[in-house]
């Protein structure tokens, strides 16, 4: 490789810090500009946006009431041969806290016409009392949808709404946050436009997925109570009909306190309860967001002037000097 194409100078050059300095500097007009113009596509974002709040609630396992494992270890024995599980203490708090997002309880919130009607407004036509078909997609997600059908993903025919919806809804708008320090403590977090309905929303969330437990437990019991009456009847030994007298007054006891229509589960430690101060958009953020953007551009639009200032100026030299001759 000759000297002569090492030493030649590249096509491209970046400026220094120097350079750069300099730009921004002869052109602060243009940054100043640019954050104006940014703070006000930010206000004007904020006067059409729609606020959203977080509503949550503190729910606690609920205290036990004794009676689990009243009867001595002959009773045990006699249960253990006739195959009876022992519930663990503290599982119910767990499975509920798994439920919540389950299609069983979205089954069951669906048949709720005003908490469905509120989440899916948008495909509810009031007037005539009816699900319909939303809009097409505009702006980026009607681009989001005709990238999707390019690549190949498939397409879902719509439908009404339905328990299947209310679990994709679930699984976006409930969250759970718990420390591990307090495995018997968790705060149930919904974040929604509408405060009054986000708190409306969490209170059916919790009774709906306690009364599940709660019923599949009475179901339970009620089997447990069949299967002892049914074996009472038919063991003839005295110690034996002891043991299992005393498991079916246990398990009539846990019959009673589940059909008595208090938590079971779990039981608000702190009632729900909405912010007044939406979690976003956050107006301080989005305006300094906007006034950075717009700085930004503002910034990067001075330096390409003074990238191409000294060519455009070069360029009409060169032309202006060659049509002086014809002039003359």
């Amino acid at each position: 490789m000759s000297d002569a194409v090492l030493d030649r100078p590249a096509p491209i050059r970046f400026p220094t810090q120097q350079e750069i300095a300099g730009a921004l500097l002869r052109g602060w007009i243009l940054v100043l500009l640019g954050a104006i113009a940014g703070l006000a596509w930010s206000r004007d974002n904020l006067r059409s946006a729609s606020y959203e709040y977080r509503a949550q609630m503190q729910v606690t396992q609920v205290q036990s009431t004794g009676g689990e494992g009243g009867f001595g270890s002959a009773g045990l024995s006699a249960l253990a041969s006739a195959g009876l599980p022992i519930a663990q203490n503290g599982n119910e708090f767990h499975l509920y806290l798994d439920s919540l997002k389950t299609r069983d309880i979205a089954d069951e919130l669906a048949k709720d016409p005003v908490i469905m009607h509120k989440l899916f407004a948008s495909e509810w036509d009031e007037a005539t009392q009816s699900w319909h078909e939303p809009p097409p997609p505009v702006g980026m997600d009607a681009w989001t949808r005709r990238l999707k059908d390019w690549l190949g993903f498939p397409s879902v025919p719509w439908h009404a709404p339905d328990g299947e919806s209310m679990l994709n809804t679930l699984q976006m708008l409930v969250n759970l946050e718990q420390d591990p320090r307090r495995p018997y403590l968790a705060t149930v977090v919904v974040n929604w436009y509408d405060p009054q309905f986000a708190v409306k929303f969490l209170t059916e969330l919790h009774k709906t997925a306690d009364n599940a437990l709660r019923q599949k437990a009475i179901r339970r019991t009620n089997d447990y109570i069949a299967f002892l009456n049914n074996l009472l009847s038919r063991v003839t030994v005295a110690e034996h009909r002891t043991s299992i007298a005393q498991a079916l007054s246990e398990q009539e006891k846990t019959a009673m306190i589940a059909q008595s229509g208090s938590a079971y589960a779990a039981e608000p430690f702190e009632r729900p309860w909405v912010n007044q101060f939406p979690i976003q958009p956050k107006p301080t953020q989005s305006l300094a967001e906007g006034a950075f953007i717009g700085a930004l551009l503002g910034s990067l639009l001075a330096l390409v002037l003074w990238g191409t200032t000294p060519r455009i100026r070069a360029t009409i030299k060169r032309l202006t000097k060659r049509r002086l001759p014809r002039l003359e």
